[in-house]
C-alpha cells in the first residue's frame, strides 16, 4: 500500500509505504485456525474497574500505542504469499513469513500471545484470571502495577512512587 501524506499546504511531505498481504485469500483449516484469528480484547467492566482503581488510589495511567505490533508477532503456520510488485524475483518465487505481516488473520492473536508472553516470563507480570489481557504485578513497594491490554493499545498504571518499576 502506497500513501503520500500532504503537508499543511497540500504539498507532498512524505510518501509511505506499508506491506500488507492478502488474508481473504486464507482458508480456514489449511493457513489458519479458527480459535488463532480473534484479538483478545480488555473487556469494557475490566478497564472501568482499572479507571476506577486508579482515581481512588492515585495511580498514573499512560496509553501506548504499539505502531508495528503485528509486524513483531511471531506466526506458528506456514505462510506464504507471492512477492511484493517491484522486487526482482525468479518467476513461481513466493515469501515465507517468518513474522505476521498485517492483513493475515492470525497477527492479532500471534501479537497479544507474544506480549503476554513477554509480560508473564520475562517482566514477571501475572495474567488475571478474570480478564486475559490484564497482567497485574507487584512492586517492590507492595503496590499493584497494571499492564491492561486492548489489542495493539496498552495502559500501563502504577502508582507515581513506582515509576521506574514499570
Amino acid at each position: 500500500m502506497y500513501k503520500i501524506k500532504l503537508n499543511a499546504d497540500g504539498t507532498p511531505g512524505k510518501y509511505k509505504v506499508r506491506l500488507t498481504a492478502q488474508g481473504f485469500g486464507q482458508r480456514d483449516g489449511r493457513d489458519y485456525h479458527e480459535s488463532h484469528i480473534y484479538a483478545p480484547v480488555l473487556a469494557y467492566n475490566t478497564f472501568r474497574l482499572i479507571l476506577a482503581f486508579i482515581a481512588a488510589e492515585d495511580y498514573d495511567l499512560q496509553h501506548l500505542d504499539v505502531v508495528t505490533a503485528f509486524l513483531n508477532a511471531s506466526v506458528e503456520e506456514d505462510i506464504y504469499m507471492r512477492v511484493p510488485e517491484g522486487v526482482a524475483a525468479p518467476p513461481g518465487t513466493v515469501c515465507k513469513l517468518v513474522k505476521a505481516l498485517y492483513g493475515i488473520k492470525q497477527a492479532p492473536f500471534a501479537w497479544h500471545a507474544d506480549i503476554a508472553a513477554t509480560l508473564v516470563s520475562t517482566l514477571g507480570f501475572k495474567a488475571s484470571s478474570y480478564d486475559s489481557c490484564l497482567f497485574i504485578k507487584r512492586s517492590r513497594t507492595g503496590r499493584m502495577l497494571l499492564f491492561p491490554l486492548f489489542v495493539d493499545d496498552c495502559f500501563p498504571a502504577n502508582h507515581i512512587d513506582d515509576r521506574q518499576e514499570m
